[in-house]
């Protein structure tokens, strides 16, 4: 407030120019704003509908087999409780978040993800005879070890462990399996791997793939490399 002979603040009249330039500027948003509500470029998926109906219509032939499992594997932070999320997603067409993932997780050393951890594949229409099974992450010089990587393929480890990246499990541990049934091997693995990080993975990183790939491989065992 001020004294009884101060002088009253006086507001300027917007000019023409201001009101010239805001009225163009509502013209923008609103032409962004209908950009929106039309594609803008048409993409192609190839021949997603029918990979789709391939895997719904897809059963086993050994009945005594629930589902197969599919293991991943990969580096720390490289996304593979995402990926397993993102297969969900695509399948049930909608967002899902069965893996619990921590988007924080690429620029951390360590593994989010510390059991194995198994989660069976569904549409909207019910489950399919597939199971992705979820790791903890290699590193250089800790994570998850390759010994128990390769037990958990041939179905050695049990759901649920906790993985130790000093010791693999042990034969005479309650977490491993002397006569795993088929139905707990993996029938397949898939490295994921980050498409940023490919040219500069750590060599000793790189040998624990090479070794997990030499082992499995001379059992008849699919190795699938995924770059994300």
């Amino acid at each position: 407030m001020g004294s009884s002979g101060s002088t009253p603040e006086v507001r300027a009249e917007p000019s023409t120019t201001d009101l010239a330039e805001l009225l163009q500027a509502i013209e923008r948003l609103s032409v962004f704003h209908l950009g929106f509500q039309h594609q803008w470029r048409n993409i192609d998926w190839g021949q997603k509908a029918a990979l789709k109906q391939r895997l719904e219509s897809f059963s086993l032939s050994r009945t005594h087999v629930q589902f197969i499992k599919i293991l991943l594997v990969g580096e720390v932070g490289v996304g593979k409780s995402s990926f397993i999320n993102s297969v969900s997603s695509a399948l049930q067409g909608r967002i899902t978040s069965g893996a619990l993932a921590d988007s924080s997780a690429a620029h951390s050393s360590t593994s989010f993800t510390q059991r194995l951890r198994t989660h069976r594949v569904r549409t909207a229409n019910g489950l399919l005879p597939f199971a992705l099974c979820d790791t903890m992450g290699l590193e250089s010089l800790a994570g998850s070890l390759p010994e128990d990587i390769i037990n958990a393929i041939f179905g050695h480890v049990k759901e649920g462990y906790r993985f130790d990246h000093k010791n693999a499990v042990a034969q005479d541990s309650e977490h491993y399996a002397r006569n795993p049934d088929l139905c707990d091997k993996a029938f397949c693995v898939v490295y994921i791997i980050a498409a940023d990080k490919v040219n500069v993975i750590d060599e000793r990183l790189v040998e624990k793939f090479r070794k997990i790939r030499k082992i499995i491989s001379e059992k008849g065992k699919s190795v699938l490399d995924w770059v994300v």
